[in-house]
């Protein structure tokens, strides 16, 4: 084994002072108390940056107006005489936080012992050894004396990061370029805030399994002799670290960025040796073991989810594929309400194991449609996380979803050249301009079994431009024509792939219409009242299928040279028993471009399915519902207590019916369980439309309410209605 032998010492090349010098205070020749070391972290001024530069004196408690004398003879060189940062500079020391007396001056001679001033309203004499920038360390051995310190340093604990981040290795097990951290803090004095400081020595040391032969020497970044560069601090301090709390990077040197390279090291165990020290050689040290193994940079398998469905109660379950990965260790479950910006759901994802293929919410709710994707993460040293799932979405409804979205495109090596797609979210966001509720599932869903087509009225499938449905596939989706089902069918290479495996029955008879090209020479789509394109997607076209329609079959909408790309059919197929709705797309219909174009064609394809559409215009949605409804608050619960998908706060979204031809009184009021009046959220006359307010867990004079089970009252007209919410703090 190559063993590398490692020295980073700070050497001290300056004059580190003329002998040891008497404190600041009387008595002179009795040691005080130091409540901040040499060289300890310091936040910014602000508190914006908690880790801002090195401390550059030692702190000596004294009580407001306590006198400060000269410890050597010299002349005063500067002088600040009023506020905090008040000091008087003599000689080689500077007396911080310190009024100077009035009688001094620039260039006065003072004498050893000599009263000098009074310490300021900060408590403390901030004790700087030297000239700016080779502060030198008061507490060295020919520093400041009397000065006896019996008490260990100590090591806290030691951990390992991959270098240069905050990225920990779990279970002590590390491989690559290594960072060790460690906390570590020194006692000075039994001094009310001597206990706490910051070290003056820290390295480390690397032995075989047994702790017995060392395979290093000594590693020693740190000695704080002198004061380094500012520019330097975050080489020293790990993230973490603040005012009092001292995290060290062992692994660094002072002036940059180094690392324990583990490559060096055959995979096994070892144990490391953390050692501190103060400067009365007093040391402390702390052996961690360690094993070294292979560097896994590998993730694990995307996710594959198989469907994301809905019921009427409000609950919803997700599922999907076992991983094919040997080391998953779990699953990251992330949620969106709006399909653009996604968190993480901690409650969920803690609970997902890495054999589960199934999660079940319960009591989720009707406002909110929700968007979820997964990733894989395994047991590597340091985590490799899978790609996201596709995206999967759901809305649901009091009543049974009767609208589901079909997830049946797989191929990345056609126009699409990523290993995931968010196509569901696609249709699913058309479906919501018109608060549609719906289910979402993959074709793995629908072989095996977990979702029926024939429990849903419509269904929205597509397959970009793979190369063809499976036979399972054109079997399901014939009966489910023979159902009198409603079908909306979009992929570039359907009629084509299925005359590649010999159905032409299902080309003809199922589909109703007849292949003309497998190679469209446009992108451009038209009707006879909107035009768009079919969008390239990595600069790849699809090889969308040219198509003609069989009677009674009509054209839907026609490629830009007049040729027809989509098609409709209202009717019976030859062995349906009802009569089935056919929408079908021989190109990608969620590529269309611009997304109101496709809005459109999409709004055009639910009429003719019969499905109600809200015109849209320039200005915003105002849906008028026929009864009077207090719709579920989400989150609920809600509040601190909770955690990912919830919140500190609650919407409550309400609707009113069309009034009799007048404005009513809207009330919202909030009581506790035993009926005690805690807040009225809404007091106004208001007519028809979807309204929301927002509680936030206080009560009427701005108070929070106590964690519990309290009850919404919506009052319309002479009508009342009413919501639990729970409350967890």
């Amino acid at each position: 084994m190559k063993i590398k032998f490692v020295l980073s010492v700070l050497f001290l090349l300056i004059d580190l002072g003329h002998g040891a010098y008497q404190w600041p205070l009387k008595p002179f020749d009795r040691q005080h108390d130091v409540s901040a070391t040499f060289c300890e972290n310091r936040p910014s001024s602000d508190g914006s940056n908690p880790i801002d530069h090195f401390h550059n004196a030692i702190d000596i408690p004294l009580a407001e107006g306590g006198e400060v004398y000269a410890i050597e003879s010299g002349s005063v060189v500067s002088i600040t005489r009023t506020g905090y940062s008040a000091w008087i500079r003599v000689g080689r020391y500077n007396y911080l936080h310190v009024t100077p007396l009035a009688s001094l001056s620039v260039n006065d001679h003072v004498d050893k012992g000599q009263l000098v001033g009074h310490t300021n309203y900060a408590g403390h004499i901030h004790l700087i050894d030297g000239y700016y920038p080779d502060y030198i360390n008061p507490l060295r051995k020919d520093g400041i004396a009397p000065f006896e310190d019996s008490y260990l340093p100590t090591v806290g604990y030691v951990q390992f990061y991959k270098d240069g981040t905050t990225t920990q290795f779990t279970n002590n097990k590390v491989s690559g370029l290594v960072d060790i951290v460690s906390r570590l803090y020194d006692r000075t004095d039994n001094g009310p805030l001597g206990s706490n400081n910051g070290i003056y020595l820290a390295g480390y040391q690397i032995y075989d399994s047994s702790g017995t032969e060392a395979l290093t020497q000594p590693i020693i970044p740190y000695q704080f002799d002198v004061r380094p560069s500012n520019d330097y601090i975050r080489n020293v301090y790990f993230k973490g670290s603040d005012l009092s709390t001292y995290i060290y990077i062992l692994s660094n040197k002072i002036t940059g960025n180094s690392y324990w390279d583990t490559r060096d090291y055959p995979p096994g165990q070892y144990q490391i040796k953390v050692f501190t020290g103060d400067t009365r050689d007093n040391r402390d040290e702390y052996w961690q073991k360690v094993k070294v193994v292979k560097q896994d940079v590998s993730p694990p398998a995307k996710p594959n989810v198989t469907s994301f469905t809905g019921q009427a109660n409000g609950d919803w379950r997700l599922r999907w594929l076992p991983n094919d990965s040997s080391d998953v260790a779990g699953y990251e479950f992330y949620f969106s309400l709006t399909g653009t910006s996604f968190n993480l759901q901690n409650t969920i994802s803690n609970a997902l194991l890495p054999s589960d293929t199934s999660y079940i919410w319960n009591n989720f709710g009707y406002d909110y449609p929700l968007y979820v994707r997964l990733r894989a993460y395994d047991t590597a040293p340091i985590t490799n996380y899978s790609a996201f799932s596709n995206t999967y979405v759901i809305k649901l409804s009091p009543d049974t979803a009767s609208i589901l979205i079909v997830d049946g495109f797989s191929r990345s090596d056609g126009y699409w050249q990523s290993g995931r797609h968010d196509f569901v979210r696609s249709y699913a966001d058309m479906l919501l301009k018109h608060d549609l509720a719906f289910n979402s599932c993959s074709v793995g869903g629908l072989i095996g079994g977990q979702v029926d087509l024939k429990d849903y009225k419509t269904v929205f499938y597509f397959t970009g431009d793979d190369s063809t449905l499976s036979l399972q596939e054109r079997e399901l989706i014939r009966e489910y024509l023979d159902s009198g089902g409603q079908l909306f069918l979009s992929g570039s290479n359907i009629v084509s792939g299925a005359i590649r495996c010999g159905d032409t029955a299902f080309v003809k008879e199922d589909l109703h219409v007849i292949l003309v090209s497998d190679s469209a020479t446009t992108a451009e789509i038209q009707t006879d009242s909107e035009t768009g394109s079919v969008s390239q997607p990595f600069n790849h076209m699809a090889a969308n299928d040219v198509i003609t329609f069989l009677d009674p079959a009509r054209d839907f909408i026609e490629y830009g040279n007049g040729s027809v790309a989509a098609i409709q059919f209202s009717g019976y197929t030859d062995s349906s028993a009802r009569p089935a709705q056919l929408v079908f797309c021989a190109f990608p219909f969620e590529l269309i471009e611009p997304a109101e174009s496709r809005q459109i064609l999409f709004d055009q394809a639910l009429t003719f399915f019969g499905i109600p559409v809200t015109a849209i215009g320039s200005g915003p949605e105002v849906i008028i519902p026929k009864d009077l409804r207090l719709l579920m608050s989400y989150p609920n619960p809600f509040g601190p207590g909770t955690a990912g998908i919830h919140s500190s706060m609650t919407r409550i979204r309400y609707r009113i019916p069309i009034p009799p031809g007048k404005l009513l009184r809207v009330g919202l009021d909030i009581f506790d369980i035993r009926g005690k009046h805690i807040r009225s959220l809404m007091d106004q006359k208001q007519s028809a439309g979807q309204y929301e307010i927002v509680w936030n867990g206080r009560n009427g004079r701005g108070q929070p309410v106590s964690s519990g089970l309290y009850f919404c009252r919506f009052t319309y007209g002479t009508k009342s209605v009413f919501l639990k919410l729970i409350l967890m703090r």
